[in-house]
């Protein structure tokens, strides 16, 4: 499990770092990713509370607010491949219904 909470903890680090452009480096987008892919399968799952994904994850990049306060939509950036990894322009997209997950999904665009 300390290996699990190292991985935890250096996720939430490199997203609190990419906040801040200055901090940004090469690759950190590929880290993130990386780490994100591995919690997603570990421990981000549809049923759990915003509260879990906090936990795991950290503060999200984006926070798209939608009619309630209890629905919500929080964005991680992420590598895309495909796209040549554009910062910016491609997030990791969880879904918040009354503070519950519902949906995951990779998305492309620009939320900042």
């Amino acid at each position: 499990m300390a290996l699990h909470n190292d991985k935890i903890k250096k996720l939430q680090d490199l997203i609190t770092m990419y906040t801040f452009p200055d901090k940004r480096y090469p690759n950190i987008l590929k880290e993130i990713t990386e780490l994100l892919v591995w919690a997603n399968q570990t421990y981000i799952k549809s049923g759990i509370t915003s509260e879990q994904v906090r936990e795991i994850l950290g503060e999200p990049y984006i926070i798209l607010h939608t009619n309630s306060p209890q629905d919500f939509e929080w964005l991680y950036p992420q590598l895309d491949e495909s796209d040549n990894g554009i910062a910016g322009e491609y997030f990791l997209h969880l879904y918040f219904d009354e503070n519950i997950l519902i949906k995951i999904k990779n998305t492309h665009g620009h939320f900042e």
